[in-house]
């Protein structure tokens, strides 16, 4: 199927193009939607990714999982992330790198995220007031520093894994998931969304894989499934997301259940294919 790259404006970003539809069927059935902030974002991440020394695309798949999140942030446990993380070290044994409740911090994510080809992450969107001279919003829920008294209001804090933070890291991941509610949101601007989806590429993954909307941990699970056997077999985020976005849709689940997840940035579908 031919690639086709969106640009939204605004509150486009929000809008799940690919299960758009007119007389002559689905564009999930036509092609293979990826969106970009702008075609000079774009044209910046296509030649960052042709010129940087990257990952070899057989490198580590760094995966955090349905981390111990500390109890006073009053969020419920993720019983199919752990599923998720299974099903990667399952499809990848001999590449997967997992980490799971306490040990799925953010100086662990810090640690390792630089060194791997593909990062999945597998939690709640974080919510809370953002510094006045944050650059961008939106934040990813890890578990607590062990080093700090738990409890405490630094241990709380710990746990918040901000878009400013990502967008300071060093990465040359190919692909970056994130399995979280509305983790494609974040701030509205002439250029874009400035959330976590902006702050991977700032920081040098070439795509994103985001949900624009609050998403049933189930939910998740099922698409994550399906989207790795189909990365698996073609390496390529956007045909991947397709095959398992097509897959959930025969199978008769709710469009909300898988709509809402789109591919931000530099898809390798776009690229040359040598690459």
């Amino acid at each position: 199927l031919p690639s086709i790259v969106v640009v939204p404006d605004e509150a486009l970003w929000f809008m799940p193009f690919a299960m758009m539809h007119d007389d002559a069927g689905s564009m999930l059935d036509r092609c293979t939607i990826t969106m970009s902030p702008s075609l000079t974002v774009l044209d910046q991440l296509h030649r960052r990714v042709r010129a940087k020394d990257a990952v070899s695309r057989d490198g580590p798949i760094l995966v955090l999982a349905n981390p111990s999140i500390a109890s006073s942030i009053g969020v419920k446990e993720l019983a199919h992330a752990d599923e998720e993380a299974a099903i990667i070290k399952e499809l990848f044994p001999e590449r997967a790198v997992v980490l799971t409740r306490s040990a799925a911090t953010v100086d662990e994510f810090v640690k390792l995220a630089a060194g791997a080809a593909i990062i999945h992450v597998a939690t709640h969107g974080g919510e809370r007031d953002e510094p006045p001279d944050s650059r961008m919003t939106g934040s990813l829920l890890l578990a607590p520093n062990p080093e700090l008294p738990a409890g405490g209001a630094e241990s709380e804090a710990s746990c918040y894994l901000s878009a400013d933070r990502v967008a300071d890291l060093d990465l040359s991941a190919d692909l970056v998931v994130l399995s979280a509610c509305k983790s494609g949101y974040g701030e509205q601007c002439s250029d874009g969304v400035l959330g976590l989806s902006r702050a991977f590429l700032v920081a040098g993954a070439a795509c994103v894989l985001v949900a624009s909307i609050a998403i049933d941990d189930y939910s998740s699970q099922r698409l994550m499934s399906e989207f790795y056997h189909a990365y698996r077999e073609v390496p390529r985020a956007g045909r991947a997301l397709a095959v398992a976005q097509r897959r959930m849709r025969d199978a008769g689940l709710c469009v909300q259940d898988f709509a809402y997840f789109s591919v931000v940035g530099a898809d390798l579908s776009d690229l040359d294919d040598d690459l």
